[in-house]
């Protein structure tokens, strides 16, 4: 397997479509919304997995180099956007068009342990969207579908190493 493996899932956009029905289903249902928030965790880990937990799109160049060797001891599934923002802004919405907007810009990257604690430590108001935690934890990540290193920065182009 080579680190830049990474397969498109065929049916991604269908089960985005069903992945935002069911999370529209859970905004305007009439549960508690401590259930509603609960299962729209549950809805973004569905989405941020559409890949594989391990194939996703996102690698960092550490988690990769472990995913070479057939080590997948100590790697971790992050979501890029933190869970608990996107539920915010997924409770206000009601179109299904927006909804499914959200969920297709949601992503998974997988990291280490290691990172996974570093990416908690650099969470803060300005880090709260985005790659801007990775940036300030210093971790490098990897753009599997293009085979090179992922530009944290807007505007930027970095090439493969």
């Amino acid at each position: 397997m080579s680190r830049f493996d990474y397969q498109e899932n065929e049916e991604a956009e269908s089960s985005f479509r069903s992945i935002a029905q069911l999370a529209r289903f859970v905004i305007t249902s009439t549960l508690d919304t401590k259930l509603k928030k609960k299962a729209l965790s549950k809805v973004q880990w569905m989405a941020t997995e559409i890949h594989g937990k391990y194939k996703c799109r996102y690698a960092s160049e550490a988690a990769q180099a472990q995913i070479d060797q057939g080590n997948f001891k100590d790697l971790q599934h992050e979501h890029v956007y933190r869970k608990k923002d996107v539920t915010k802004v997924l409770l206000e919405m009601r179109k299904l068009t927006e909804i499914l907007e959200v969920i297709q810009k949601l992503r998974g990257c997988v990291v280490t342990v290691a990172e996974h604690r570093r990416l908690t430590a650099a969470d803060s108001p300005e880090t709260k969207n985005g790659w801007a935690r990775y940036i300030k934890a210093d971790i490098k990540v990897w753009d599997r579908k293009i085979r090179r290193r992922k530009s944290l920065y807007p505007g930027s182009v970095t090439k493969s190493r």
